[in-house]
């Protein structure tokens, strides 16, 4: 006869040789979403945007508060930017005014083309106390022109404004606002034509990888192309990697930059035979820098292209400010890649590099957080879940769930008790590994008696394995004495559920064909036939 114990140990064998144990960490599926870093939540009675019918009413209310829920996608249209200067007359009428705040969210595929566009962007034009942080823009695809008429925005706090200046654009406003943490990537261009003959009226179109013109910027990237052109007397060509014109007016106040940066091919082109200002002007930072207006602690690539009425800029013609004074250092691409280049900048809260991004430029910490890994263990006796990769700040939940016969007894990291709790939840804040610890309940089989001690650790895993059937499970059962038909149903059942990963139903008692036990075990063995009776109607169970 064959003994309770070796049956036993053959299934732990079998078991082992087909599936290897080992406490492992049990890493979940995290898609690949950009999770928030450690940005204010959003403003009081700020109003939720998650879709470009949400986006685009901000027109219908210029002066409130607004913040984004998720990335959204314009593909689907051209942009109608947000907020204008002039229409209906005028300065300070129709600019955003208010709050917009992208909570680390993108938009994608930002497309405005065809002529008629005075200013062009996400914004159309803002005031100096509007702000907007937080917000990426990639694969932007602006191409704008306005030809005909006069005028230049050096008088622009004169008032009337009449679609007479040219073409404006930048990724984030055509004109102003007080921008920060923001980044755009793509291709913006503008063009403008005058007819004029004399120097009475200007004609230009400005280009600027965040600002057309002015603004306050801060913080802020653009990696892309950037192209300028213009035709005829009195008109004029500016394009800057940051800001296109930045000066000091009467009605905006003096503009800024600091701690920007730009990888920017631009091209320039004019016709120009006037001079109020340069004619054509190209800079990494800003095409035109003028007044009391300031640039400082910026950094553009001098590795990029710059180019004047279709002539490649020598490396020592190239400049960081197309005219006009302040701090915009060159840089190499691969000083670009290096974190000491970008002297007083902040790579704790505010700046960061990730490894395969931007092509190892730096990039805001707002759109890639730092990321900690979660190991959750488990012990003998139990599974877990919840490990993987979470950003900064984002909530972790890790479930223990102990196996049948044993319980919970807490979470540790190393040898120091963290919680008691079957389900921990923390922010993450750093990596760290955590075990689940289990013990079995009272009045679970211990195997450590004398008749099957020197076998114990053996079957306490098949215990944990779930490999014992009841009846095998009392404290002082003999496993010396041979397994009888009926204990053997419930091993064997046990064993092909573990094997085979399929849960066998248990039948009716009724369709039970047996008439001397109804054991469970029996049952099951019988209905996909790994065990018969002895007869149609007898199962000899204790045999």
């Amino acid at each position: 006869m064959i003994k309770r114990i070796i049956s036993l140990l053959l299934v732990v064998v079998l078991i082992l040789a087909a599936l290897p144990f080992s406490a492992v960490a049990v890493t979940d599926d995290v898609s690949n979403v950009r999770f928030l870093a450690a940005v204010d939540p959003p403003a009081v009675g700020s109003i939720p945007i998650s879709n470009r019918a949400e986006l685009a009413a901000i027109n219908n209310n210029l002066s409130g508060k607004y913040h984004l829920t998720n990335d959204i996608d314009l593909s689907d249209g051209s942009w109608v930017p947000v907020g204008s200067i002039g229409v209906g007359g005028g300065f300070g009428l129709h600019e955003f005014k208010g709050l917009f705040d992208g909570q680390g969210y993108v938009i994608h595929n930002l497309t405005i083309r065809g002529d008629g566009n005075v200013f062009a962007g996400l914004f159309g034009a803002a005031t100096r106390d509007a702000i907007i942080r937080n917000v990426g823009l990639e694969a932007v695809d602006i191409d704008v022109s306005n030809n005909g008429g006069s005028g230049f925005p050096t008088n622009i706090g004169g008032g009337s404004y009449n679609n007479t200046y040219g073409s404006t654009a930048g990724g984030i406003a055509g004109y102003g606002g007080n921008i920060s943490n923001c980044y755009v990537t793509g291709s913006i261009s503008t063009s403008a034509a005058s007819n004029l003959s004399g120097p009475l009226g200007h004609r230009t179109a400005i280009s600027g990888g965040i600002s057309g013109y002015g603004g306050l910027i801060s913080n802020c990237f653009f990696v892309g192309s950037l192209s300028s052109s213009t035709q005829g007397n009195g008109a004029y060509s500016y394009a800057g990697g940051i800001s296109g014109f930045i000066e000091t007016n009467s009605y905006y106040g003096d503009g800024s930059v600091s701690n920007c940066y730009s990888v920017a091919n631009i091209s320039l082109s004019t016709t120009a035979s006037y001079s109020m200002f340069d004619t054509a002007s190209a800079g990494g930072i800003c095409g035109f820098s003028g007044g009391n207006a300031t640039v400082r602690n910026s950094y553009w690539s001098i590795d990029s292209v710059q180019s004047v009425n279709g002539a490649a800029l020598a490396t020592s013609d190239k400049k960081g400010l197309g005219s006009g004074v302040g701090q915009a250092t060159a840089l190499t691409s691969e000083q670009m890649r290096q974190q000491s280049s970008f002297s007083g900048w902040d790579f704790i809260n505010v700046w960061t590099y990730r490894s395969g991004v931007n092509n190892g430029y730096p990039v805001l910490g707002v759109f890639f957080p730092e990321s900690y890994t979660i190991v959750a263990t488990a012990g003998a006796g139990g599974t877990v879940t919840g490990s993987g990769t979470f950003n900064q700040g984002a909530t972790v939940t890790l479930q223990a769930t102990p196996n049948t016969g044993f319980k919970f007894d807490g979470w540790y990291q190393g040898n120091t008790s963290v919680s008691t709790n079957a389900t921990l939840t923390f922010n993450a804040t750093a990596d760290r590994t955590l075990e689940a610890r289990f013990s079995l309940l009272p009045g679970a089989p211990t195997f450590d008696n004398p008749h099957s001690g020197w076998a114990r650790e053996e079957l306490e895993r098949a215990f944990i394995e779930d490999l014992v059937p009841p009846l095998l499970r009392a404290p002082d059962v003999d496993l010396r004495a041979p397994i009888t038909r009926e204990e053997f149903a419930g091993v064997v059942v046990l064993t092909y559920q573990n094997l085979s990963g399929i849960i066998v139903p248990a039948p009716p008692v009724d369709s039970n064909p047996f008439t001397d036990t109804r054991d469970i075990y029996v049952r099951m063995a019988h209905s996909i036939g790994i065990m018969v009776g002895t007869s149609a109607t007898q199962f000899d169970p204790n045999t």
